[in-house]
């Protein structure tokens, strides 16, 4: 998964301009979002639960959104959007091919490895191990546990807040989050995030320890392994 990843993501990103251009136009609450937002891949399956939003408050979200921490999180490239075994086929060469593009876009690296969070923290630094090397990166612990983190922090943001504020569906229940509390939550991030910056042994804690399933129906529970270690 890493290499099929690493391969889809040095695909140009200028196809997608014209689409952007498009929902630039179409809704102008967009008119501030940048290129490469984590919201994007979001629009790119639904774009029918934008109208309740402002300018202000769809800048106020995107300028929210937690930075990366490793080198490589916040790259913006072409993304799947959408990147997990069920959306691979194999071939009879034995190359893993991707399948099923309705969410892609142009948006993070993070994003695009987000599923990934899912796993356990060894086989999460593993991932990340690999796809740095096939992105020809160093591929040490630090900053295999920095991308593994900017993932598990992606896979939150995404799930818990922006596919409910854009009405896209989730795997999980409603959660009737509104802009408010979503930009309350994100700000909590961004200080949690904030202390693992220079601290390795805490990035391997997050990376090892997190349950995302159960961080993305209670963020407190990503913000307690962030600063509690």
């Amino acid at each position: 998964m890493a290499d099929l990843a690493a391969r889809l993501h040095t695909a140009p990103t200028d196809w997608c301009d014209s689409w952007q251009e498009e929902m630039y136009q179409k809704h102008p609450c967009l008119h501030n979002v940048p290129v490469g937002s984590l919201i994007w891949p979001c629009l790119a399956h639904y774009d029918g639960g934008l109208d309740k939003y402002t300018v202000e408050q769809m800048q106020q979200l995107g300028k929210t959104i937690p930075e990366a921490l490793s080198q490589i999180g916040d790259e913006v490239v072409s993304i799947h959007g959408d990147l997990h075994r069920g959306n691979t086929v194999l071939t009879a060469d034995g190359v893993l091919l991707s399948i099923d593009f309705e969410f892609s876009s142009v948006s993070q690296v993070r994003q695009d490895l987000l599923y990934n969070s899912w796993e356990s923290g060894s086989n999460r630094r593993a991932l990340c191990t690999s796809y740095l090397k096939a992105r020809g990166l160093p591929g040490n612990q630090q900053e295999a546990d920095l991308l593994a983190v900017d993932m598990i922090v992606a896979a939150v943001v995404h799930f818990r807040l922006l596919r409910e504020l854009l009405s896209v569906g989730s795997p999980l229940p409603s959660s009737g989050i509104g802009i408010k509390q979503a930009l309350s939550e994100l700000s909590q991030l961004n200080r949690a995030v904030e202390v693992l910056k220079g601290s390795p042994e805490r990035c391997a804690h997050v990376v090892d320890e997190t349950d995302v399933w159960k961080c993305i129906k209670d963020t407190d529970l990503l913000l307690d392994l962030c600063t509690k270690y």
